[in-house]
């Protein structure tokens, strides 16, 4: 009886757990999918640089509605609005990663899921992350790789 139990107990375990988007735990990088840049930070600001540049760590810190992307030297990702470059603050706000971070990803505000981390190209051939309207742009694909 208490063998039944515990596998009664084992499946319903196993079922919750796997129908939960997968996060990956510990230390990620984030790539804008096809492209040679990664997410950074610069004056609190996230940007996007070459692989060739040690690109920043981020910890995906998953919560019931949503998953807070924590940067690395202190300080979580903000969203700020439509066309707002996200930034680094100390409390952050929540995102989500659809459909998951296991596969090319759409990384949206969780206060606006139409608003997603869009790679934008600034006048001096920089890049940041924005918040744009969700559509089919390439720019809206984001692959996360867990390195530690």
């Amino acid at each position: 009886m208490k063998f039944n139990l515990f596998l009664l107990l084992l499946t319903t375990l196993t079922a919750v757990v796997l129908s939960q988007h997968h996060i990956i735990p510990g230390q990620s990088i984030i790539q804008l999918l096809g492209r040679d840049l990664y997410w950074d930070v610069v004056n609190d600001g996230v940007v996007l640089y070459p692989g060739g540049v040690n690109p920043a760590r981020w910890i995906i810190q998953p919560l019931p509605k949503g998953n807070f992307i924590k940067y690395i030297n202190g300080g979580f990702v903000q969203y700020n609005g439509d066309s707002k470059q996200l930034n680094i603050t100390d409390s952050g706000s929540p995102w989500l990663f659809e459909p998951s971070t296991e596969e090319p990803c759409f990384i949206c505000s969780r206060e606006n899921q139409t608003e997603c981390a869009t790679a934008v190209e600034t006048n001096n051939n920089g890049w940041v992350v924005n918040t744009e309207q969700k559509h089919s742009s390439p720019y809206q694909l984001w692959r996360v790789y867990r390195v530690a």
